[in-house]
């Protein structure tokens, strides 16, 4: 058990005082008094997560991962919300985008911010996570979930994964507007495939080990 906690902790780092107080208020707004069957007085980023995985449900999916590809995933919308809070608890979104992307709290007042906003969003804001427009509607996917909270791991740790400020550079100067025109093979080579970007770590590196995490927490887990 010791060990288990240590790799917990070690993949997603020591949780902020913020963290706690965040997770103190979203557990407030859920008082009847603030949100009943005839009314919510204010959403939170706790309600956005409910809205794509609600209570009691769980997830299927065969991953792509690298490293993981063709195994299958099984897991409960209770871990996927103790993965969801222990990566900074964003808000979740969808938005009519090809793909899921996320950005960290700085982004919580623009897209496209000015160093007042990014001040104001590292003060008051929080992190934002959008999923790609789905047919089935307002139904997130656990494997998008998963691949984007990887990133907000990084944004969460800035002491183990460069500051704040370099992560953010990055993050603007190889968004979709900087890929725009690559094929799909030069933008895997350049990002993906690349020890030395973010994209690399987030899917390489930490993701196959949340998949490791998610299977731990699994109980159901059929042994090999």
């Amino acid at each position: 058990m010791a060990r288990k906690k240590k790799s917990s902790n070690d993949l997603f780092g020591k949780r902020s005082l913020r963290s706690y107080v965040r997770q103190t208020a979203g557990a407030l707004s859920e008082l009847p008094i603030f949100e009943n069957k005839y009314y919510d007085l204010f959403k939170t980023p706790l309600d956005t997560f409910q809205e794509y995985f609600p209570e009691g449900t769980s997830s299927g999916w065969r991953s792509e991962t690298k490293g993981r590809e063709d195994e299958w995933y099984d897991v409960s919308s209770e871990t996927l919300y103790d993965l969801w809070r222990k990566t900074g608890a964003p808000q979740l979104e969808t938005r009519d985008y090809n793909r899921p992307m996320t950005a960290p709290r700085e982004f919580g007042f623009a897209d496209d911010p000015n160093k007042l906003q990014k001040g104001l969003g590292y003060l008051f804001g929080v992190p934002q996570l959008i999923f790609g427009q789905s047919p089935m509607g307002k139904m997130g996917r656990a494997d998008d979930l998963i691949a984007e909270l990887s990133h907000q791991i990084m944004f969460e740790n800035p002491d183990k994964y460069g500051s704040k400020k370099e992560q953010i550079a990055e993050m603007q100067g190889s968004g979709v507007g900087g890929r725009k025109g690559m094929s799909r093979d030069k933008e895997i080579g350049a990002y993906y495939d690349n020890p030395k970007s973010a994209e690399y770590v987030a899917h390489s590196e930490i993701e196959p080990r949340i998949l490791d995490w998610i299977r731990d927490e699994w109980e159901g887990f059929p042994e090999d």
